[in-house]
């Protein structure tokens, strides 16, 4: 009854959607040698989201349920779609795969149940860690060219604090490895979808880790594995721009650079942590959080020499650093480049004694490393902006994390604003016509183009609120938060970024230039007057810009202008597109809606009967996502309750499956 019930709302829900069909398009032919699968996060490693798809404008709005399969737990995750398989995991730390076609179980795989394939842990071994949002939050990822023994692919994912390599054929798992073993209980997870690096001589698994409950628990950042052995290669602290290989730390990967004790002091010791290297003095404070997905450009020429510290700050405010050699050689190196996101944790109160540990004393930034030496090419800091001025003395400097994963788009360098170069040297194979954008969106609600030769910055543009309630309660809870996704709008390359809370707050209040307020001792208020410091502060700049209040944006790519802005209910679900039409479910309005890419109009919508926080996978002419919403591993914690599982979608014809759990 109730999944009858869903039907009928959802074909009311068609029948309402004609807004925008006056300006649809159908679809392009498939491109030749187009496979229809998505396999890994956002589709591809740039994560543009932008897959081999026959869905249109037309079409879209015919999208209607082809079956539905109920889990225990919420799925965040979203799906994987590759040998006729759809993969995803859920909160309570069941991985499935799921009969493409049917939604039929073909196994499970439990992440909480004693293993026997941990490489570096005695059998069998559990993992417990204390995962902040579910025990599977991480999509993802099928190697077809990584094979094990039996000749199947294998599939990649994060459960807890320990990260999966099963053969994606029968489930069995091939190996696994605790991030943080040392303190196998503590808060460190991996919220981060891997991504799988081929094109390497020796095939890598990149992903990132954090510790969401605070600072202190263990050392995070972004971690490369054998994608065959699951051998820990090296290990990127952003904290500290330090890379770290396993004799560096004991020659055991068993072995972790854990504060020592996980006890709420963060701010470790030369006892508790032993030196590590030249460039880094003996302290870890675990703020390098990376709950991002890594982006991986294959194509990319390492630059060459040696590679210098950008700083946000000034050289009077900062440390100096130490530059790092990016190859063994010196010499260029055509091996990729692996870019992701931090959060902004701060190292430590005190930027006197941030300083002293070396340490960075902005971490909220985007960083690019060579995959196989793991050292940084480039890393980019968020400027200045209202809700924080960069000083490393301000308080309440606002919880505006990088959060969202990167994403790569080619833009024409002749479309970059005047005075901008960005072009790639010759050895990328595109010549100088086209040239490389890292879009990566903040909680801050600013989106920015950076340019992917060396981090400089291109444009950058308010485009969403961020809804700050003061950290002592939440945090950050708007601007982007999801993923972008990368298309076309109006014939021009676009991203299209869904943000989260456009709450009209402010944190300690907009920082107005030369208010003398930086560390937000008071809320600023109309015509200049100063108001008390209450645990958060109108922002009243939405005067000047009631658009960010719309959510759905579509950012010219090349140049960072906004394009369109649609309204849609907060969401903290990745976006991806398809010719003409961007897929951006509702969070808060428990539905899957698609929108005309070049209109923002409305095209398609839903009704879930359930929160969603999962992309949709675009496969062919299905798509495919998951509904539920989870603060913990337990099931019954789904918040609020509602019909958790998998939905695929379809413009073919037939009734829909609803199936039993487990079947």
């Amino acid at each position: 009854m109730r999944g009858r019930g869903v039907v009928l709302v959802g074909i009311a829900a068609l029948l309402a959607s004609g807004l925008g069909l006056a300006a649809a398009k159908a679809a392009p032919a498939p491109a030749p040698g187009c496979v229809a699968t998505w396999p890994t996060y956002q589709h591809d490693a740039r994560h543009t989201a932008n897959g081999c798809s026959t869905l249109s404008q037309l079409s879209a709005p015919t999208l209607h349920p082809k079956w539905f399969t109920p889990t225990s737990g919420a799925v965040t995750a979203e799906p994987t779609v590759a040998n006729n398989t759809v993969y995803v995991g859920d909160s309570t730390g069941a991985f499935h795969a799921l009969d493409q076609a049917t939604g039929a179980s073909k196994w499970t795989f439990s992440t909480t149940s004693p293993q026997t394939c941990y490489r570096d842990q005695p059998a069998p071994y559990t993992e417990r860690h204390n995962a902040g949002f579910g025990g599977i939050t991480s999509s993802a990822a099928v190697a077809p060219t990584v094979t094990d023994a039996a000749g199947n692919p294998l599939v990649y994912f994060g459960g807890g604090g320990s990260l999966f390599a099963l053969d994606a054929v029968t489930g069995t798992c091939q190996w696994a490895q605790d991030i943080d073993p040392g303190f196998a209980t503590n808060s460190v997870e991996i919220e981060s979808s891997p991504v799988v690096d081929t094109g390497l001589a020796v095939p890598e698994v990149l992903v990132g880790s954090d510790d969401n409950s605070g600072a202190g628990a263990g050392v995070t950042g972004l971690q490369a594995f054998d994608a065959a052995t699951g051998a820990l290669l090296w290990r990127y602290e952003p904290e500290r721009d330090v890379t770290l290989t396993p004799a560096q730390f004991g020659g055991s990967e068993a072995l972790t650079l854990s504060c020592g004790d996980a006890s709420p002091n963060a701010y470790c010791n030369t006892t508790n942590v032993p030196g590590i290297g030249e460039n880094s003095l003996a302290w870890a404070d675990a703020c390098g959080d990376v709950w991002s997905s890594p982006s991986l450009d294959a194509d990319f020429v390492d630059p060459a020499g040696m590679n210098a510290y950008q700083s946000a700050g000034t050289a009077a405010s900062d440390p100096a650093w130490f530059p790092k050699q990016i190859t063994a050689t010196g010499r260029k190196s055509h091996d990729g480049l692996v870019i992701f996101g931090t959060g902004n944790c701060g190292a430590n109160p005190n930027p006197s004694t941030t300083y002293a540990h070396h340490d960075y004393a902005h971490t909220e930034g985007e960083f690019a490393l060579d995959p196989v030496t793991g050292v940084r090419v480039w890393n980019f800091f968020e400027p200045p902006n209202i809700y924080n001025t960069g000083s490393p003395n301000e308080a309440g400097a606002g919880d505006t994390d990088f959060g969202s994963s990167s994403v790569l788009a080619t833009v024409n360098t002749a479309d970059l604003p005047v005075g901008q170069s960005c072009t790639p040297g010759k050895g990328n194979g595109k010549g100088r016509d086209t040239t490389n954008v890292v879009v990566q969106g903040g909680k801050s609600g600013y989106a920015y183009g950076i340019c992917e030769r060396d981090g400089s910055p291109i444009w950058s543009v308010q485009a969403a609120q961020p809804g700050q309630i003061s950290p002592e309660f939440i945090g950050a809870g708007g601007g982007y938060i999801a993923s972008a996704s990368v298309g076309v709008a109006n014939g021009r390359p676009a991203a299209f970024l869904d943000s989260a809370l456009f709450l009209p707050f402010a944190d300690d209040g907009v920082r107005e230039p030369n208010d003398g307020d930086d560390a937000g001792a008071t809320c600023p208020g109309l015509l200049g007057i100063r108001l008390p410091l209450l645990p958060f502060c109108l922002d009243f700049s939405i005067a000047n810009d009631p658009a960010r209040l719309l959510s759905l944006s579509a950012v010219d790519a090349a140049t960072g202008h906004i394009v369109w802005r649609a309204p849609s209910t907060p969401s903290y679900s990745a976006t991806s597109y398809s010719n003409g039409v961007v897929f951006a479910p509702s969070t808060t309005g428990f539905s899957d809606d698609a929108y005309n890419a070049d209109t923002g109009l409305p095209l398609w919508k839903f009704p879930l009967g359930a929160t969603t926080a999962s992309g949709m996978s675009i496969v062919g002419s299905d798509v495919f996502t998951g509904a539920g919403l989870s603060e913990s591993q337990a099931g019954p914690s789904t918040v609020p309750p509602g019909n958790n599982g998998v939905w695929s979608f379809t413009t073919s014809a037939g009734a829909p499956t609803f199936n039993a759990p487990g079947s």
